[in-house]
């Protein structure tokens, strides 16, 4: 493995997660399948979903993250909207 294809992106959109009452949590990037079933791991309680758009985090709102996982993956949307 070289610099090159350590750091390539393969996928359009990197998300992560913020989770509540967790000082210890680790950052955690990736899709959003990925970030969503490591969300519900734990048994804290999740501030929010993020966007990473270049060097700035953007809120995914509760509306915009159903619509996108309800499309793709409806039994961790259901999941994910019991807890969240």
């Amino acid at each position: 493995m070289n610099n090159d294809t350590f750091f390539a992106n393969q996928n359009e959109t990197i998300f992560t997660v913020r989770l509540l009452w967790s000082i210890s949590q680790p950052t955690v990037f990736g899709v959003l399948e990925e970030v969503v079933k490591y969300a519900l791991q734990p048994n804290n309680g999740i501030e929010g979903f993020y966007e990473v758009d270049r060097t700035k985090l953007k809120k995914v709102s509760k509306k915009d993250l159903k619509l996108m996982l309800d499309q793709r993956f409806p039994e961790l949307s259901e999941q994910l909207f019991k807890r969240y």
